[in-house]
């Protein structure tokens, strides 16, 4: 697939004028309404957003869009490295998860499904859009996908759009649009337009800048030429507060982009079905202008339309959907601010009334309570055929067959587990060409139902659009592999990721095997419940429950597996397998602990991570603290520790060296992301080097070449080979999407490190870079390769100062000899040898000359 770019002179306008604005935001996350900061998709925004923006409470959002586009240009600067050739990275799923069985009604499921659009003419052919996961197609109705977006600048997608005219022309526009989000998971890069189908895209910005949220576009089907589309705030606590926030409008196929209105957090908007000249939209935000809209000149101008609807300035967010085969008929959903109503009119929208009052519209929990997430997942839809059939999404799927009262759709169950499809509803899209078929956007996924059947089925095998907090290997079977999701669990593979099956549910986090008796299996769920398996995986009991931060640590002690470690506030221990988890501390940390690590040399030596989470009127820190008792006693060495003060995401602790540990920065700060000490937090040495100014999540210390630094950023994984002075990007097969956890595992000296992706999967890679040098080779100068990099044959040049005996050798990058090409007596001057890399794979091999005089070395690519 390719890619081309349009990117005008607007795109710097925008950001120029917008640095005053977010400069100076400052919003505390406390704020937020308590019903929401109870939900799950709060504590999931909050988890991630907070470590980007500590210590304030606002990302730097367009600094943030800056440092990351600079990254990209760089990365494609040095496309052809050596590193990114080496690291060579493969998918290993899950390319859609195998349900526990008290879910399996919801079939195989997959990462979050934003936006989802249907080919007019064929209810086979569909794209969608996943959160972090790239852009899909199907032309079975989902039996087959194919991977059209890998490439692209972003990866997470509100919205999608055919031409119906031109179904060959799709427009997909990125970043999510949900009221809680951070920058690099759901912002997007502007709109992506295909006329190919999407085999190829051209990335548009001009007009609406960057960073985007787009939250629907459509496609005039009297007038190919011109587009419509919304887009909203991707951050609640901002407000309206993004410029290009509103209507926009194309009159020339989406190259260019006019802003139609000064109406902000646009959400919803849609061509009458037969005037041309009408259009409608809704806009949210909970202000004076929040409501349906109405446009008679084609989205020139806009009228708000509420009377019958709730007070404008109640209005979070609102969605809504136009009967096809009676236009008169228009159906609403809107969020409050904290429940969510539907409202219908019979005369175009100048007149509406609520209908279903007194319904609950959002969920119910397994425990018997209704909880509302209509700022996360809102979505309604209208049967072609029939207007009084309404189907509105939100935690669960709600339907009316009368057009006035809606009871939730749940046929396999008394709760939302026992809802239509995996809960959680962002999308609901009827075929236009055949309406039997509707096809479902969740957090599961995406799914096809069969409406005259009443009938779904889940759509989600081959999509590798899992969001993974962490992933963990077996000790000996490379096959097995476990690792915690969001909103999906925890799931293991057996068979080397060609199948995955969910053994939890809930969001997944920690996870591991006991590395002599890997029979026994620990995992654990958001905010610290702790979970064991003593057979291998399939099933588990809860062990503990520490109250802890969304993604709790949770480890076992690097010299004896039947101690385990977890935390909050204090540190607590489980010593013994029948024995419960014991605090071992009393007040240690004012702050609730985000990370904590154990050194494997010397199990005395700990270190932990704890924020202190935004209280503005006093010096935000992050807490560092060093144990040498084994986690009974701390000694605080946060002041010894240089740099801006960031999240710390991870800590560290040297493979082999007992007083070595490194914390990770999270967060935007140049040059400011991993310390080392080797002196148990005396003090600390910056070896950020060149990483640029994006998240780090975590850090891997090669074992066997300690000087070799892999770490885990917001845009894939980069590669240090002198211990973090300089960097490289090193994710080749890996797309441009949160790498948030290495896992490491050496079977039968095959070298195994594996990445948990937010969006992607999970990714390995086998050929880790090695040091030569540690191969019996002395360097002692260079060998001349002609056009290094090659395709076909290179030409190696040398110089024998002296007549000597010559061995010229080829060494692929684990320092194996793969073949001798010279090996013979030769007499003094320059020598050439012609080498056909006809058989050789693409990668970087090692030149070896020996002579009498010593050894020389040069590094070659092969393309």
């Amino acid at each position: 697939m390719k890619k081309f770019t349009l990117i005008i002179v607007s795109v710097l306008l925008l950001v120029s004028s917008s640095l005053s604005t977010f400069a100076q935001q400052y919003t505390k996350l406390s704020d937020f309404p308590e019903n929401i900061k109870s939900t799950k998709p709060f504590k999931r925004f909050e988890w991630f957003y907070q470590q980007r923006a500590f210590p304030n409470d606002t990302i730097p959002y367009i600094y943030a869009f800056h440092e990351y586009e600079k990254a990209i240009k760089r990365i494609k600067s040095n496309k052809n490295s050596s590193k990114q050739l080496v690291l060579d990275w493969q998918p290993l799923g899950p390319a859609g998860i195998e349900p526990m069985a008290s879910l399996s009604h919801w079939g195989i499921t997959s990462g979050r499904v934003r936006a989802v659009a249907v080919h007019p003419n064929d209810p086979m052919t569909v794209y969608i859009g996943a959160a972090c996961g790239g852009i899909w197609k199907t032309t079975d109705g989902g039996d087959n996908w194919l991977d059209i977006g890998l490439d692209l600048e972003s990866l997470s997608f509100g919205a999608i759009a055919i031409d119906p005219n031109n179904p060959e022309v799709i427009y997909a526009g990125s970043g999510e649009v949900i009221s809680l989000v951070w920058l690099g998971e759901f912002a997007g890069q502007g709109l992506y337009k295909s006329i190919d189908g999407g085999n190829t895209w051209l990335q548009i910005t001009n007009g609406f800048g960057v960073p985007t949220h787009f939250s629907d576009i459509e496609v005039s089907p009297y007038n190919s030429n011109i587009i419509v589309a919304t887009i909203a705030q991707g951050d609640y606590h901002l407000g309206s507060e993004m410029p290009n926030e509103g209507i926009w409008k194309s009159t020339d196929a989406g190259i260019t982009w006019t802003k139609q209105s000064n109406l902000n957090d646009a959400y919803d908007i849609q061509f009458h079905p037969t005037n041309p000249d009408v259009i409608y939209a809704t806009i949210g935000g909970s202000t004076n202008q929040s409501g349906f809209y109405i446009s008679q000149d084609q989205g020139e101008t806009w009228l708000q339309s509420n009377n019958g609807l709730q007070s404008s300035n109640s209005i979070s967010r609102m969605q809504f959907d136009v009967s096809q085969s009676n236009p008169s008929i228009i159906y609403a959903v809107i969020y409050g601010q904290t429940t969510t109503q539907a409202y219908k009119t019979i005369d175009g929208g100048a007149n509406w009334t609520q209908i279903s009052q007194g319904v609950n519209l959002g969920g119910l929990s397994v425990v018997g309570i209704w909880y509302d997430q209509g700022y996360y997942d809102l979505c309604i839809a209208v049967n072609p055929y029939n207007p009084d059939h309404v189907l509105i999404g939100n935690v669960e799927l709600h339907e009316t067959l009368n057009g006035m009262d809606f009871t939730p759709k749940r046929p396999y169950g008394s709760n939302a587990r026992g809802s239509y499809v995996h809960c959680d509803y962002h999308k609901l899209v009827f075929a236009p060409s055949d309406p039997d078929f509707l096809y479902i956007g969740c957090d599961g996924g995406i799914y096809q139902s069969i409406v005259s059947l009443d009938i779904a089925y889940s759509k989600n095998e081959g999509l590798e659009t899992l969001q993974y907090y962490r992933v963990a290997s077996h000790p000996t079977d490379p096959d097995i592999l476990i690792g915690g999701m969001q909103d999906n669990g925890i799931a293991i593979t057996y068979n080397g990721g060609i199948s995955w099956s969910q053994v939890l549910y809930g969001d997944g986090m920690e996870c591991f095997f006991d590395y002599n008796d890997p029979q026994k299996v620990y995992a654990s769920i958001q905010l610290g419940l702790l979970k064991r398996s003593v057979n291998g995986g399939i099933s588990f009991s809860t062990i503990g429950a520490v109250s802890g931060v969304w993604t709790t640590p949770f480890f076992s002690h690097t010299t004896n597996p039947e101690i385990l470690y977890s935390c909050n506030d204090d540190i607590y221990k489980k010593e013994t397998f029948t024995g419960p988890f014991t605090e071992i501390t009393d007040n240690l940390s004012p702050y609730l602990i985000n990370t904590l690590a154990q050194s494997k040399t010397n199990p005395m030596h700990m270190i932990l991570g704890a924020p202190e989470v935004y209280l503005p009127e006093e010096e935000n820190i992050n807490l560092v603290m060093i144990s040498t008792d084994e986690g009974y006693n701390w000694t605080d060495v946060s002041n010894n520790i240089p740099g801006d003060t960031k999240w710390i995401s991870r800590v560290v602790t040297h493979p082999t060296q007992e007083n070595t540990m490194y914390i990770v920065r999270c967060g935007f700060s140049e040059g400011n992301k991993i310390y080392k000490t080797t002196d148990l937090g005396a003090t600390w040495t910056n070896v950020s080097g060149d990483l640029p100014d994006i998240p780090c999540n975590d850090l891997f210390i090669d074992p066997d070449y300690t000087n070799h630094y892999y770490v885990a950023t917001d845009i894939g994984v980069y590669f240090s080979e002198n211990g973090g002075i300089n960097w490289e990007y090193a994710s080749n097969g890996i797309p441009k999407v949160p790498v948030l956890d290495f896992d490491y595992v050496k079977i039968d000296n095959t070298r195994y490190l594996r990445a948990a992706t937010h969006g992607r999967s999970i990714y390995e890679t086998t050929n880790l870079v090695i040091d030569i040098m540690e191969h019996e080779i002395v360097s002692q100068g260079s060998i001349i390769a002609k056009p290094n990099p090659f395709t076909t044959e290179t030409t190696l040049v040398y110089e024998l100062q002296e007549s000597s005996n010559v061995q010229l050798s080829i060494y692929n990058h684990l320092g194996e000899k793969l073949m001798d090409l010279v090996n013979e007596y030769q007499v003094n001057g320059e020598k050439q040898f012609i080498l056909n890399g006809e058989y050789l794979s693409m990668g970087v091999y090692i030149c070896v000359l020996k002579t009498n005089k010593g050894i020389q070395t040069s590094k070659i690519i092969k393309l």
